[in-house]
């Protein structure tokens, strides 16, 4: 049998306790059966709210700068618990790779990548002519 809790006169479960309340309910559960608070203050009790760090002209949550950088949250999270500054925590190279900041920016097209081949080409004939080497055909 499912046991129900008495909330403002009438009887609920927990999974509808957490519906009303917009709580999950393993945080309501956690609150009646492991803190020992009473429905009331289970329910009641907001949420705390997520710490927000100035960013460029923002202020941002860990998941956001998580979001925009590709960092791990945890990464992100574990960086400023050591101490680190939001920059650095945010801008520093993860696992090797860069931090991409510009996520919004669209991938190179076809003609973007070929007039870039085209200026390295050009850029690598003129090291070997400067160096009086021969350049190899690919």
């Amino acid at each position: 049998m499912i046991k129900k809790y008495n909330y403002k006169g009438k009887n609920y479960t927990m999974k509808e306790l957490s519906k009303i309340s917009g709580i999950k309910y393993d945080t309501i559960q956690y609150r009646i059966c492991h803190l020992n608070w009473s429905v009331e203050k289970a329910v009641e009790t907001p949420l705390k709210k997520e710490k927000k760090y100035k960013y460029k002209n923002g202020m941002y949550t860990v998941v956001e700068l998580s979001e925009m950088t590709g960092i791990p949250r945890s990464v992100i999270h574990g960086r400023l618990t050591l101490g680190w500054g939001i920059k650095r925590a945010v801008e520093t190279r993860y696992n090797g790779k860069a931090i991409n900041n510009n996520k919004d920016k669209q991938p190179h097209t076809k003609k973007e990548i070929k007039e870039n081949r085209a200026i390295l080409n050009k850029t690598l004939d003129e090291i070997y002519q400067s160096s009086l080497m021969k350049r190899p055909v690919y």
